[in-house]
């Protein structure tokens, strides 16, 4: 019960503990930390599901799609959240998973759960069919069958290093086989961070945290109130994309000057505003930027907060 948040601390860090080793065990085989799932991870994927939708539909993503398969679903979290703000074009949400756990979470009249793998490796997809994928490739050796089969894919991973060389390697792929990265990539070209030894490419989401969720993290050693995460987003139609800043990393204020991590092409920039020049703008990670005027230092693109517009909502 949420009402009795101590029971729930020694579950809360056993999920922890197997989600951070490289054991096979999952907690979906121990009934006994669903509800740790339920009153914690939950939530907090639930979040960065909806963060990633929303810049999905910003690019019209679910425009003419009526199907949707979830692969490696588990219990659902990102079904749920595309169901908390879907599209009515959508008619059926099909979940895949090899734990038996979505049956409990996928219970909307359109949706279907599916434990079996093997026949999602023989499904046959159609251009109104999107797949959607969440923390699944940190469990697998090799890329999803669906890249090169989808026409669109919308994949969800941890912010971690590791995550994100999968991620970029999933980028390389699916640029070769003819798809149209939507998101977080402004352009198709080298990534800027693909080479760095100590940056790497993800999101970050603020939000406003329940009383409930507040007095359980009291309770545990990790605070959240900001999650990140990394992603991408394709699609197989041809898309002109309108040349933008993707912000790739926090505010850093220096002395005399705020700077912020951009990707536009493939070098590592910095976005920089200039103590001298004012107040520097709130400028968060994952946003989307243009510069109607902008002069560039070394690996610094400075600019004036009048000569900024934003792509992405607040």
């Amino acid at each position: 019960s949420l009402s009795r948040p101590r029971e729930l601390v020694a579950p809360i860090l056993k999920s922890s503990d197997l989600y951070q080793s490289q054991t096979s065990v999952t907690q979906w085989e121990d009934p006994g930390l669903h509800a740790a799932y339920l009153a914690y991870f939950f939530p907090l994927n639930y979040v960065r599901s909806l963060k990633v939708l929303e810049e999905a539909r910003s690019w019209n993503f679910f425009n003419n799609i009526h199907h949707i398969h979830d692969y490696g679903c588990g219990p659902g979290t990102l079904s749920k959240a595309l169901m908390f703000d879907h599209s009515p074009e959508i008619q059926s949400i099909r979940g895949f998973d090899r734990y038996d756990v979505g049956k409990y979470f996928l219970d909307q009249p359109r949706q279907n759960f599916d434990m079996s793998f093997s026949q999602l490796e023989s499904i046959e997809y159609s251009d109104d069919t999107a797949v959607l994928a969440s923390y699944t490739l940190n469990e697998m050796s090799d890329l999803p069958h669906f890249v090169g089969k989808a026409s669109h894919f919308l994949v969800i991973e941890p912010s971690t290093k590791s995550s994100f060389e999968r991620l970029h390697h999933l980028r390389q792929v699916s640029l070769e086989k003819g798809y149209t990265i939507l998101a977080p990539c402004p352009h198709h070209d080298l990534c800027p961070l693909s080479r760095s030894p100590k940056d790497w490419c993800h999101d970050r989401v603020y939000w406003n945290q329940p009383l409930w969720f507040q007095a359980l993290e009291k309770l545990l050693p990790i605070k959240n109130p900001s999650l990140t995460f990394s992603y991408l987003i394709a699609t197989q139609k041809k898309i002109n994309k309108e040349a933008f800043i993707r912000v790739v990393g926090d505010a850093q204020v220096e002395k005399g000057k705020t700077r912020w991590m951009i990707c536009q092409n493939t070098q590592r920039e910095f976005l920089s505003h200039l103590k001298r020049q004012g107040k520097a703008p709130l400028i968060y990670r994952g946003e989307k930027i243009q510069l109607s005027h902008q002069e560039k230092k070394a690996d610094e693109v400075r600019f004036e907060t009048e000569h900024l517009s934003r792509m992405t909502k607040d």
